[in-house]
């Protein structure tokens, strides 16, 4: 069992005390798998900001942990940048990214050549490319190559 979602049920658990805190663990352990730490304490964050007069249920905590657009953009960016290493091929959880990438800036050598004076103008465009890909529903994949593979690969 993760500590971030039993800390939570917790947590939650102090303004419900009537609540049977071992169901709800599981319900919530199972709604919440796949979501990455910070996006859970991003929900718990709205949920006690929610008036509600029962705890809620899964699927409704489940919604307060999404991120909105801006914020997953944001977070895109931050991790195409821990990334850039031209030599290697990224791959990336969030297959937004490399058409993003793509789009916005070109190759994934070109990504990781940005000058620092062009940056702030490459993460606006990313990010608003991102959001537009974000929006469309598209699930289109895009493969990066770094520089070594391109070498190999003869592209």
């Amino acid at each position: 069992m993760r500590k971030v979602i039993e800390d939570a049920i917790n947590l939650l658990g102090c303004q419900y005390p009537n609540i049977d805190k071992r169901k709800f663990s599981l319900l919530y352990h199972m709604a919440l798998e796949d979501m990455p730490d910070n996006q859970i304490q991003h929900g718990l964050g709205v949920a006690v900001r929610t008036p509600n007069r029962f705890m809620p249920d899964s699927g409704t905590f489940r919604g307060y942990c999404e991120f909105d657009q801006e914020t997953k953009a944001d977070l895109a960016w931050a991790e195409a940048m821990r990334k850039a290493n031209y030599t290697k091929t990224p791959e990336f959880k969030d297959a937004l990214i490399p058409m993003t990438i793509k789009i916005a800036v070109g190759t994934w050598v070109d990504f990781c050549r940005l000058k620092e004076d062009r940056i702030p103008f490459a993460k606006r465009e990313f990010k608003k490319t991102y959001t537009t890909l974000q929006r469309s529903g598209v699930r289109v994949e895009a493969k990066l190559t770094g520089a070594i593979h391109r070498q190999i690969e003869g592209t």
